[in-house]
């Protein structure tokens, strides 16, 4: 900012007013960046990197629920788990210290366990072949 209060970008390194050609830099305001995937995310970020690495886990990010995933209706993270208690009553919601058990003889080849943690939440899914081994991944 010059003396005349016009605001001009630190990252420029410029050393006048682009409006009234002062030379006096009164100071500079560290800019930061909302998060953009919703007015709800209160999370400000001051470089662009560390922004978009925040919006990819951010808890208003949309993301489909795989038990209704052929839909393709997308909604916010944060809304999940109402989504599968609302929509999905049968399905049970797991803690993070629960543990999951099968039994070989009934599982299907796509099992979608949802799992919330204190302060995540992730999907188990579990591929299963009878010629393979079960592939696990979250």
């Amino acid at each position: 900012m010059c003396a005349n209060y016009h605001f001009f970008c630190d990252n420029c390194n410029i050393t006048k007013c682009p409006r009234c050609s002062d030379s006096a830099k009164v100071s500079f305001f560290h800019t930061k960046a909302k998060c953009t995937l919703s007015d709800k995310c209160e999370v400000y970020l001051d470089d662009k990197d560390t922004l978009e690495q925040h919006e990819k886990i951010c808890e208003y990010r949309m993301v489909t629920c795989y038990f209704c995933s052929f839909k393709k209706v997308q909604f916010p993270l944060s809304d999940l788990k109402n989504h599968i208690e609302r929509y999905h009553p049968q399905e049970r919601i797991f803690a993070e210290s629960d543990k999951i058990s099968f039994f070989l003889d009934s599982i299907p080849t796509r099992i979608f366990k949802f799992i919330k943690g204190k302060d995540c939440m992730f999907w188990l899914v579990i591929s299963y072949d009878n010629s393979k081994l079960f592939i696990f991944y979250l």
